[in-house]
């Protein structure tokens, strides 16, 4: 796949996070990553057998309501979240969302297609020593005790980039057949779980890493997902955003929009840069680094990869920059300070 190319262009770089205490040492072996997630307190579910992680079933996801104190579902227990509670409180988040990289797969049909897993697949492959590297640059130093958090999982490249390197991984998607095939990538320190990234179901400050790989652009509300992984890591924790950016140009983007919803029915849109740092600076995180790379795209082999019907790829090549074009993806590491 030598038609799909990487520059990496960095614009800023200093990053000051600092090392999880020990804090899963002394925790029970015999619970699950996720039923640590949950903390003291919540339910407990069996720990699975390898069987079962390599793709035996899928684990059921917990609701907002169990997960929260008191019991109120859509209820923000960060301080002061005023906006998030009340979007939950009008229904918004897992109920309307198409949530992260193809979830709520019935509705995202477009002429009776999704993106496919081997799609899924083949590019992480193709990126998994770039994304190891790059976690370990811009998240480190690890003490190998840190939980973390992949939200919108998919098929698991964040969280096998992360597993080496830390404690515990918890994986989180919507969609089946991705959390599967991240199952059966065969990580002994992970756990991968059906549940929403604008609804996820752990208390607050459960985890020491909480991040999302090119998930933003699939959510109807991005900025309910950043809140929540705002929500769910710990003060000094870190979050790592990384998402293809939309144009500058506000004339641009919807032309942009328009073809990536063609060539995959579960894109939202894209988000430019001033949205993401916003939703960053709403959720008090502060960033501690931001590098951007540039990404060519071979338009044919996508689409192959996809799948897409024949007669379809004649109205994505009318709409694409080009037969190989150039993409934007943010890299973002933010700091959730101390209260």
């Amino acid at each position: 796949m030598a038609g799909l190319e990487r520059v990496a262009t960095v614009r800023e770089h200093s990053l000051t996070g600092e090392p999880a205490a020990g804090r899963l040492a002394t925790r029970d072996p015999s619970l699950s990553p996720f039923d640590r997630a949950l903390g003291p307190g919540r339910p407990r579910v069996r720990r699975p057998s390898r069987a079962h992680r390599l793709g035996g079933g899928c684990a059921s996801a917990r609701s907002s309501r169990a997960a929260r104190p008191g019991g109120r579902a859509g209820a923000s227990s960060r301080p002061g979240d005023r906006t998030y509670a009340r979007d939950h409180r009008r229904g918004a988040g897992c109920g309307d969302d198409l949530d992260t990289r193809g979830g709520a797969c019935a509705r995202a049909l477009a002429g009776g297609r999704i993106v496919s897993v081997a799609l899924r697949l083949a590019l992480q492959e193709q990126r998994a020593a770039e994304l190891s590297t790059k976690v370990r640059r811009l998240l480190g130093p690890f003490t190998g005790t840190e939980l973390a958090l992949d939200s919108g999982c998919g098929t698991g490249a964040l969280a096998a980039a992360l597993a080496p390197l830390v404690g515990e991984v918890v994986g989180t998607d919507t969609n089946l057949g991705y959390l599967e095939a991240a199952r059966e990538l065969g990580l002994e320190n992970a756990e991968f779980l059906e549940a929403d990234s604008t609804r996820l179901p752990f208390e607050y400050g459960r985890f020491d890493i909480s991040g999302c790989v090119r998930v933003l652009h699939h959510v109807r509300r991005p900025e309910l997902a950043v809140s929540e992984l705002a929500r769910v890591t710990r003060h000094n924790g870190r979050v790592l955003i990384a998402d293809q950016l939309g144009s500058v140009d506000p004339l641009r983007t919807p032309e942009l929009d328009r073809f990536e919803r063609l060539r995959d029915p579960t894109h939202q849109r894209l988000l430019p840069d001033a949205d993401i740092r916003g939703y960053l600076d709403a959720n008090d995180l502060v960033l501690t680094s931001f590098e951007v790379v540039h990404e060519r795209v071979d338009l044919e082999e996508r689409l192959a990869l996809a799948d897409v019907p024949e007669e379809q790829r004649v109205r994505v090549r009318g709409l694409a920059p080009g037969p190989v074009y150039e993409i934007e993806v943010g890299w973002y590491v933010a700091r959730k300070p101390p209260p």
